[in-house]
């Protein structure tokens, strides 16, 4: 656990500004969608647009070496697809079983 330190006058930080999306979000719940089609670039695009015109806020995809094409090049097309919609990875394994 680490401590706090006020300042010697007694004075608080300035608060930290909000990101813009965080700020506009921060009083209604927010809905995503995860796992795509994961080996047609064609559906999983269509899928994750037709998602973004519905008002969805973000779509999440899965990084698994053994389902479909690589999750970060996923993300990485669809970001050039795709306008509004938030883009994540649910988990990026740092290496890979035998």
């Amino acid at each position: 656990m680490t401590a706090q330190i006020a300042p010697p006058d007694g004075a608080r930080p300035p608060a930290r500004a909000l990101h813009p999306w965080v700020a506009e979000g921060r009083d209604r719940v927010r809905f995503g969608i995860a796992y795509g089609p994961r080996s047609d670039w064609p559906a999983c695009r269509d899928l994750v647009q037709a998602a973004e015109g519905l008002g969805f806020d973000s779509y999440w995809a899965m990084d698994h070496p053994t389902s479909g094409f690589d999750c970060w090049t996923e993300l990485a097309a669809l970001a050039g697809a795709t306008g509004r919609i938030r883009l994540g990875s649910l988990r990026s394994p740092a290496t890979i079983a035998p």
